[in-house]
């Protein structure tokens, strides 16, 4: 086989023989997998926690083995049994999906509380493995899947730096004065990184990259692009909220 044929079959990741039921279980754990993930690239965003361990949050909780009007259903759960996919075979379609190297289960003791009595229960969680991620993306439908950011559109933490400088009205502040309003920065050499590609769009100019003031065209990308970045970074409003109660 050529090597360009072997790219082509490479493409995409090889499904396993799945049946519907199992596919639909996979779909659906990729589709919160994907909410999970956002989710933690928006805290870390935010600078106002700690990201958590990938081994925590990739986990999806599926629920104890209860009837639902004794504990609600978990969201992932509530999604396939409104396919009615939930049944006493969900266990061994897990099972059959951990056997294909697709998830990873675990059961993790949880306090809750049921008919208004608090109960240590096993609750079922699930993980995608990298194969099964690959796999349950390549079915999801594009509009599910995120959107890839513009190249031109300043990261988050571009953002905060350019938006701190525009708030400072041109005085010079270090990189490191900029997140004493709250968070725990990113380390040197992003920030180092980051601040030399604002010079070298001219939004800033720096004796060096811990040094930093706002141009003119700076400021008025910060004016003309604000709400834009408000809503595609919305935790950055509340930068602004800092920012001004640090002066």
């Amino acid at each position: 086989m050529s090597r360009a044929a072997s790219s082509t079959h490479t493409e995409r990741p090889v499904a396993p023989a799945l049946n519907a039921r199992q596919r639909a279980y996979l779909v659906a754990l990729a589709r919160f997998d994907l909410q999970a993930e956002a989710d933690q690239r928006a805290r870390a965003g935010a600078w106002h926690t700690a990201r958590d361990p990938a081994r925590l949050w990739r986990g999806i909780k599926y629920g104890p083995r209860l009837d639902p009007h004794l504990y609600p259903d978990p969201p992932l759960r509530g999604a396939l049994r409104a396919q009615g996919l939930v049944s006493q075979g969900s266990g061994s379609t897990w099972s059959a999906l951990e056997r294909f190297g697709l998830v990873e289960t675990s059961f993790r003791t949880e306090r809750l509380l049921i008919l208004g009595r608090v109960a240590s229960v096993r609750v079922l969680h699930v993980a995608l493995t990298r194969a099964g991620r690959k796999q349950g993306r390549a079915w999801l439908p594009a509009e599910d899947l995120p959107k890839p950011r513009d190249p031109a559109t300043l990261s988050a933490t571009a953002w905060r730096v350019l938006l701190y400088a525009h708030h400072a009205a041109g005085a010079r502040h270090t990189v490191e004065a900029w997140w004493s309003t709250g968070g725990t920065p990113p380390g040197p050499v992003i920030l180092k990184a980051v601040t030399q590609s604002l010079m070298r769009q001219g939004f800033t100019h720096s004796i060096d990259w811990t040094d930093v003031a706002i141009t003119a065209h700076g400021a008025a990308y910060v004016a003309a692009q604000a709400e834009r970045y408000f809503e595609l970074y919305p935790y950055s409003r509340r930068w602004v909220q800092r920012f001004g109660a640090s002066q």
